[in-house]
């Protein structure tokens, strides 16, 4: 696949063990099969994937995007999804819903989504950055009597 079959004009890792951003392309329910596959095989290969300029989307269009990547879920089996799309969970500090870092909260579902995505609408100036883990590095880097352990539970 080229980047003229895509529009992407670059894909630029962003960290050492996790991480790249993708230029060049609007995520769109409607994308193109070939844009689907490179967002998700960079997501495969690099974990975290960084989409700026998206700023058309909606809820809507977000899980219209992501159902394009899989089978969607709800949002959270515990917190209601928002009011339009209950595949999306909003995280409004005005409203109350703030958390110190985005996290994952549905890895404990029995199903779990194989994929997540995060939308920023507003953002401060500085600061509100978030965390990301690279668990298959963390794993291949256990010694061997961990993941024996690991294996096991």
């Amino acid at each position: 696949m080229t980047a003229s079959q895509t529009n992407v004009t670059d894909i630029q890792p962003v960290a050492g063990s996790l991480g790249a951003e993708i230029t060049g392309v609007e995520l769109r329910p409607d994308s193109s099969d070939d844009v689907v596959a490179l967002v998700r095989q960079t997501i495969l290969e690099h974990k975290v994937v960084f989409v700026r300029g998206q700023d058309h989307l909606d809820d809507d269009l977000q899980a219209g995007f992501a159902r394009r990547l899989g089978e969607l879920t709800t949002a959270h089996p515990t917190v209601p999804g928002a009011e339009s799309n209950t595949n999306v969970l909003p995280v409004d500090a005005e409203r109350g819903n703030r958390a110190n870092s985005w996290h994952h909260d549905v890895t404990f579902v029995q199903a779990p989504p194989s994929f997540s995505l995060l939308r920023a609408i507003v953002l401060p100036p500085y600061g509100g950055d978030t965390a990301w883990a690279n668990t298959v590095s963390a794993y291949e880097s256990l010694p061997d009597s961990l993941k024996q352990l690991a294996e096991q539970l």
